[in-house]
């Protein structure tokens, strides 16, 4: 599941994609599903009991939005997932179907597919899974109009939740940053499994002096290497 990536955007006072509501329902508990001990660079994770975690989660707090604001499913368009792994949020969305008509639990899930088309070919963003499927959804849906009410659920192991709708604006694909995706794909390179593993090793623990290889690194400033236990960087 493991990717990599960010995701930037304008929060402004006229937005030309969409409206978030003040309608943010959040939950936090002390929960040890995905951890990192202090002896380890890597971390740990019970993974059936953190995609149960997340699903309990959303079910509460979707729960709590809807007793809340008085909503109901049949108010949304689509819904934007926080996607370690794409069929975790087809799992969430499930939960809640029985709720809907047939025909919308049709376009419901037509629509979770536009949602996950980037997430599939990246990977987990962490933070930025959530906002990369609300890109998706707004970019790969066929039939999102002004007006439409999308649902948002964040989460974080540890764990953290938040619910909260947007609503679509009009001519909201003009708002949305053209053929950036699609250029990224080109540029990646596939690497071998021993390839990944050795970058993946290359990691600055300890007080050695290490020296990395830049050559193919596109970026303007980037990480060098490290002498006397202090990070290099250098402009390209």
């Amino acid at each position: 599941t493991q990717g990599a990536g960010a995701v930037a955007m304008l929060v402004t006072e006229n937005p030309r994609i969409v409206t978030l509501e003040r309608d943010n329902q959040f939950k936090s508990a002390d929960i040890m599903d995905f951890w990192r001990p202090v002896y380890a660079t890597e971390a740990l994770v019970d993974g059936h009991f953190s995609a149960d975690v997340y699903r309990d989660f959303f079910k509460t707090l979707w729960e709590r939005y809807k007793a809340v604001t008085g909503r109901t499913i049949h108010e949304f368009k689509g819904f934007a997932f926080h996607l370690p792994y794409t069929k975790q949020g087809l799992k969430a969305l499930r939960d809640i179907l029985p709720e809907a008509s047939e025909t919308q639990q049709t376009a419901l899930l037509a629509e979770f597919e536009a949602s996950r088309v980037y997430n599939k070919r990246i990977g987990n963003l962490y933070t930025g899974s959530v906002y990369l499927s609300l890109l998706s959804l707004l970019s790969n849906s066929t039939t999102l109009q002004a007006g439409d009410r999308l649902g948002i659920f964040s989460y974080g192991s540890g764990a953290e939740g938040e619910f909260y709708s947007a609503i679509v604006q009009p001519d909201f694909k003009q708002g949305l940053v053209s053929g950036q995706l699609e250029t990224l794909f080109a540029k990646r390179q596939q690497l071998s499994i021993p390839a990944y593993e050795q970058l993946f090793n290359e990691q600055l623990s300890g007080a050695e002096d290490r020296v990395l290889d830049i050559s193919q690194d596109p970026a303007k400033f980037v990480l060098a290497g490290l002498q006397r236990q202090q990070r290099q960087y250098v402009a390209h």
